[in-house]
């Protein structure tokens, strides 16, 4: 997938958070079964450690910040009040003299002692006697807006110590965000209702659902991002193998779960990951080391097979490649896939499944293809693929073709009551005894939390027509 694609997806705060889960539970599935010796120990205390790292709760904080703030600007433009009867301490010339103030004079001996004062007509230079009065005020100092205060106050505190630990780790993107994050919290605990409470206070720490979901709308929605803030992911900070999982962007993030799921489901299918170059188990935790424009591979063996022959070795065994780069037949290059090369310009998929000389080409493309016929540009790449990429012959030394299929990835749309999204694209079109058409290309949804059965069925279908 080329950077410059405009993405026509957006992951919601919990599909990123189900997407880069599972990247990391892929990964340890994985890189346990490649790694020797102790790894398994490792791996097994990895799996009850923190769901994601520092810099995602930075972007779940960002995503959620436009409603966050909108939220807080209707409750600002018309915050929860009270009236309430308060003591008030006012000049005697002020008072309304209702009976409670004159029950209070007779108690009080300075406020009798005011009441002679101003009876025996003291000179206007003096200090004007007050007294209190019980008198109606209108507060905002209410429930509701001290939770949203107190929950403002927690906030800065949380988006300064990222933006600390963000620059202590050498993350400029993460402090980035986080110092912006924390710049406009402040702003807002500056602001009316906010500013009216200074500290965090018990009294606001009740049933939050029941001071907030008997307000105004804005603050149920309070409701909501507090829920999503507080719920949507668990960090632990008490090992640094957790802030290695670096800000990405979305679409990258897709690309390299991808490239993990096409190595679960050949895991399902049987086949066991032998060696890899960019999955390792340390003391710290799991290293995931995919880079763009550097090929990096998993080798897997079918399961139960011991080859003894170089013929046996090719039969039961076939690498999974991240970017492989197939050059021009015009130069030549160490780093190209050995043995295969482009009959036009340089080419570089995103992941290849390579066996017995064969290959199927996958690339994920972060789009939704909600209209039929929207895969088609996407599609002519993969025609591409499939027709320039070529393996020399070796008896007769000339090109012959590499590529058996070329397929795009999506993540689309999820599936709901109402709504069943086309997970397969064929051409021609499917049907029962051609399931993924005769063409060798087309588009098949691969979704983060979801079954991906078609994925499944394709990678099985490569294999057993590759035979």
């Amino acid at each position: 997938m080329d950077s410059t694609d405009l993405p026509s997806v957006r992951l919601s705060p919990q599909e990123r958070f189900i997407l880069c889960n599972e990247i990391g539970r892929f990964g340890l599935i994985l890189g346990r079964e490649a790694e020797s010796g102790s790894g398994e120990t490792i791996a097994a205390a990895l799996d009850a450690r923190s769901d994601s790292s520092p810099w995602e709760r930075i972007r779940l904080l960002a995503d959620q910040w436009p409603r966050l703030e909108a939220t807080l600007y209707a409750i600002a433009a018309c915050p929860d009040s009270a009236t309430l009867t308060l003591p008030r301490s006012l000049p005697i010339h002020a008072a309304r003299g209702n009976p409670t103030t004159v029950a209070g004079l007779a108690r009080d001996p300075n406020d009798h002692r005011a009441w002679i004062q101003r009876s025996t007509l003291e000179p206007e230079s003096a200090a004007p006697a007050r007294i209190r009065e019980q008198r109606a005020a209108h507060t905002v100092h209410t429930g509701p807006n001290r939770v949203a205060a107190d929950f403002l106050r927690a906030l800065a505190q949380e988006t300064q110590a990222l933006h600390r630990l963000a620059l202590f780790c050498d993350e400029p993107t993460a402090a980035a965000t986080a110092e912006e994050m924390h710049r406009r919290v402040r702003r807002r605990l500056h602001t009316a209702p906010f500013s009216e409470f200074s500290s965090t206070s018990e009294r606001g720490r009740g049933d939050m659902a029941e001071i907030l979901l008997r307000c105004s709308p804005a603050y149920r929605s309070l409701y909501t991002v507090i829920r999503a803030v507080r719920s949507g992911l668990s960090i632990d900070w008490s090992e640094s193998a957790v802030l290695r999982f670096p800000v990405l962007e979305a679409w990258h993030l897709f690309e390299i779960w991808c490239f993990l799921r096409v190595g679960i489901a050949l895991h399902n299918l049987g086949w066991q990951p032998i060696e890899t170059d960019c999955l390792q188990i340390v003391q710290a935790g799991m290293r995931l080391r995919l880079a763009h424009g550097k090929a990096s591979r998993i080798r897997f063996r079918a399961s139960g097979s011991r080859p003894t022959t170089a013929d046996a070795r090719q039969d039961q065994e076939l690498e999974l490649i991240y970017q492989p780069q197939f050059l021009s037949a015009n130069r030549n290059f160490a780093g190209a896939q050995a043995g295969f090369r482009s009959l036009s310009h340089v080419m570089q998929p995103d992941i290849a499944l390579v066996r017995k000389g064969r290959m199927l080409l996958l690339d994920p493309k972060y789009r939704a293809y909600s209209e039929a016929g929207a895969e088609q540009e996407d599609v002519d790449k993969m025609h591409a693929y499939r027709d320039a990429i070529v393996r020399t012959d070796l008896s007769t030394g000339k090109p012959v073709s590499a590529v058996d299929a070329a397929w795009c990835l999506f993540p689309g749309a999820p599936a709901s009551a109402s709504f069943r999204p086309e997970r397969l694209r064929a051409y021609p079109a499917s049907t029962q005894r051609q399931p993924f058409g005769t063409a060798g290309v087309g588009a098949v949804q691969a979704r983060p939390g979801a079954e991906n059965a078609e994925l499944a069925a394709l990678i099985r279908h490569w294999l057993e027509t590759a035979e």
